[in-house]
């Protein structure tokens, strides 16, 4: 897909055009790739999120006492990193766990949920809040426990789905969270859904977390594997005031899931899911949602038991409405990008991220990582890369290449 952008002077003001030419093929993308922070031992994957100066925010576990930030101190690609620090969210004593970023305003929301937990019947959580300088205490009441996701709507108000009970011995259920005038409110989106089956020790921490993400008609997707072996697949969406209709199996089967899958949705509001198939393709599996049908295919498969290929898959919609996903094919140890194009996935490698290993570790896999759009349509994806030990950054503008305009006009 191509395109063809004209300018023309009306009235003293300029008028650019984008004209989509559908027959042109999408150019080669062209990563720039740095290193972030030197990591031993990762933990828990991380996270990303750009702030309103359009600078990448990254939190991520190491084998420290607490969840670690580093802030891009510029934009685009090479930014250049400032020194990592602590978040206050302590790490629980067995690795794993999945990071939820948001931004507002001038202010970084990060959410924490263990993967496993032997405090109480439910996984706990935190959420707090980075004002630029310092991590603030936690935002949540003593009844907020295992964050899976968040949306910030039309309005710049954060909405957080959680799992957890409305009262202290209420039952257990998907609900969105909102701090509103120093108030907590809770909506029921999947009320008396299970969460998590209790995981054992020695399983990995793909086999967790879940998605949200919030369309241009301000409806909530949310996407949760409940349970590890056959993986039940829960799809939930939805205004963020209610009601929510629910897909309790998505992507029904016998093949074995696990992990945590991702979701987006295109500016036409179609939803896209990708999730990892371990058994028996050991590939990574795509769902698309046109209307009210649902069509999958495999994006890639033929790993095996010791590299299973599509782990970490990150699904990201660019401006030209491209979709694009990001995975780690343990297999090869190769961190991969695929785009789709006239029918056909186009899979290229953007980085070595370390030889096949077992999957089955208490820590993070080789090649965990998050992507996001950043405000010049330009793609982020921070990942493990284990054949050095070091977080790194890949950045790439896909074509076209990203608009430049006039100062003060506010990207989406």
């Amino acid at each position: 897909m191509g395109y063809r952008l004209s300018v023309r002077r009306i009235a003293g003001a300029v008028l650019l055009t984008l004209a989509c030419l559908a027959n042109a093929a999408p150019a080669e993308s062209v990563w720039q790739i740095a290193s972030v922070v030197s990591v031993t031992d990762l933990v828990v994957p991380p996270a990303i999120a750009f702030d309103a100066w359009n600078r990448a925010q990254v939190v991520y576990g190491t084998d420290l006492e607490e969840l670690q930030h580093v802030r891009a101190a510029g934009t685009g690609a090479l930014p250049g990193w400032a020194p990592p620090r602590g978040t206050g969210i302590s790490l629980p004593y067995v690795s794993g766990g999945q990071v939820y970023l948001a931004t507002s305003t001038e202010l970084l929301y990060c959410g924490f949920r263990p993967w496993y937990s032997r405090l109480g019947p439910y996984v706990t959580g935190d959420i707090r809040v980075f004002n630029g300088t310092t991590w603030g205490p936690s935002i949540t009441s003593g009844t907020i426990h295992s964050p899976c996701g968040v949306v910030r709507d039309a309005s710049r108000q954060l909405h957080w789905v959680m799992h957890m009970p409305v009262t202290e011995n209420g039952p257990l259920g998907y609900y969105l969270y909102a701090r509103v005038d120093d108030a907590d409110t809770y909506l029921p989106m999947v009320p008396e859904a299970p969460g998590r089956a209790q995981l054992d020790w020695d399983e990995t921490v793909l086999a967790q977390g879940g998605e949200a993400t919030i369309d241009a008609a301000g409806e909530i997707h949310f996407i949760q594997f409940l349970e590890t072996g056959g993986g039940t697949l829960l799809y939930a969406h939805g205004p963020v005031d209610g009601p929510f209709e629910v897909d309790p199996d998505l992507g029904a089967g016998w093949q074995v899931k696990l992990g945590r899958p991702g979701i987006a949705v295109d500016p036409s509001g179609n939803v896209h899911v990708v999730y990892t198939e371990e058994w028996p393709s050991y590939g990574i599996k795509y769902l698309t949602r046109s209307g009210e049908e649902w069509t999958s295919e495999y994006i890639e498969t033929g790993g095996n038991v010791v590299g299973c290929i599509g782990t970490f898959p990150e699904v990201v919609i660019d401006w030209a409405g491209r979709v694009h996903v990001f995975y780690a094919d343990l297999y090869s140890g190769l961190l991969k990008h695929a785009v789709k194009y006239a029918g056909a996935w186009q899979i290229e490698s953007i980085d070595t991220i370390a030889l096949p290993v077992m999957q089955w570790n208490s820590g993070a896999a080789p090649g965990a990582l998050a992507a996001a759009v950043d405000k010049t349509g330009g793609i982020g994806v921070v990942y493990y890369d284990a054949d050095d030990w070091m977080l790194k950054y890949a950045y790439t503008v896909p074509p076209p290449a990203a608009l430049v305009l006039e100062p003060g006009v506010e990207l989406p």
